[in-house]
């Protein structure tokens, strides 16, 4: 059985955050098989990764959010859009909990958009808002958390 490489993975964008830690986003396969990753290098050199494989945005859905971070590692957000959306508000944990996003690259043949948030350590994700030019709010996701009894 022959099965196809998704290729090599290609850098559409990098960054720093103010606590040093440098980010890349990098595309693997093509077209409506396109998986996003976003990997983070901390000043320890501890690394996390993450991200959405496979297909674009379906059906009615405005955007996908990956949200994770590693052992001791600060939380990391990459938010995949459809052309729409101009910003992403993020609501934080922080003492000033409103962050607005804005697009890091633009992925090829749909036009999806990226949005990058590296969060200081000690701060979570509460919500994402995909806002259009306007400000007006397209869409929104908020992480599942654990009901009672659950971790």
């Amino acid at each position: 059985m022959d099965i196809s490489s998704p290729g090599p993975p290609r850098v559409i964008a990098e960054g720093r955050t103010p606590e040093a830690a440098e980010w890349r986003v990098e595309t693997f396969g093509h077209g409506g098989e396109m998986s996003v990753i976003l990997t983070t290098v901390f000043p320890d050199g501890r690394r996390d990764s993450g991200g959405m494989g496979g297909g674009g945005i379906s059906g009615g859905t405005t955007m996908a959010v990956y949200h994770g971070k590693g052992e001791g590692t600060p939380l990391s957000i990459l938010c995949r859009t459809k052309p729409i959306v101009s910003r992403v508000r993020i609501v934080t944990t922080d003492r000033h909990p409103e962050r607005l996003l804005e697009p890091v690259a633009t992925l090829p043949g749909p036009g999806e958009k990226v949005f990058v948030a590296v969060l200081p350590p000690g701060i979570d994700f509460v919500n994402a808002y995909a806002l259009n030019d306007a400000g007006d709010t397209l869409g929104q996701h908020a992480p599942r958390r654990p009901g009672p009894g659950r971790e």
